[in-house]
């Protein structure tokens, strides 16, 4: 009842209690009702997909660092296999001794094209995410890679040479993960 007399005063108009006490009111709950609405679930989809985004981006460069550190080990296991092979020809080494080695490289060859493939298809998924830097470093590995499955066994580098590789690559997935902001 008093809010009806004041409308009615002199000194403030009913204009202007209709709209301190009705329209105001309602203008904020229709604004707050359209960011709550429409606004907060597009916010709320974006965080998501930036989510889903660095959640994925992060998977696979730990993919990239297990798959790399397998690499490496399978040709380490090659090389160890091979040499072994090698000094056992100018040893006297009985024919089935000399035929399981021969197996064991095959099948070290075998997993080492294995685990390569994993990783370079990793490393391909791997550089939708990256900068030119990052495309540029990994590219350099994919090359000096190819390069190195030409030799032979005997013209190979040493694994530390694979080694140095493994290092780089990590430090580059860690600093592209760091950048995006994992």
């Amino acid at each position: 009842m008093d809010l009806l007399l004041a409308a009615f005063s002199e000194e403030q108009g009913f204009a202007y209690t209709l709209f301190r006490y009705l329209i105001f009111p309602l203008v904020l709950l229709l604004v707050g009702g359209l960011t709550a609405h429409i606004l907060y679930p597009r916010w709320q989809d974006s965080y998501l997909r930036r989510k889903a985004l660095t959640e994925r981006r992060s998977a696979l460069g730990e993919d990239i660092v297990a798959l790399m550190n397998g690499y490496v080990v399978c040709w380490r296991r090659l090389l160890e296999a091979a040499s072994f092979l090698s000094q056992s020809h100018t040893d006297e080494v009985p024919d089935a001794a000399l035929q399981d080695q021969q197996d064991k490289v095959q099948g070290f060859a075998a997993k080492r094209s294995d685990a390569r493939d994993a990783l370079m298809s990793a490393l391909s998924r791997f550089m939708l995410y990256c900068d030119r830097a990052d495309r540029t470093e990994i590219d350099a590995f994919i090359t000096w890679d190819e390069s190195q499955s030409n030799k032979r066994l005997a013209e190979l580098p040493d694994i530390k040479e694979w080694r140095q590789w493994e290092d780089r690559l990590r430090a580059r997935v860690s600093r592209v993960l760091r950048s995006s902001g994992r």
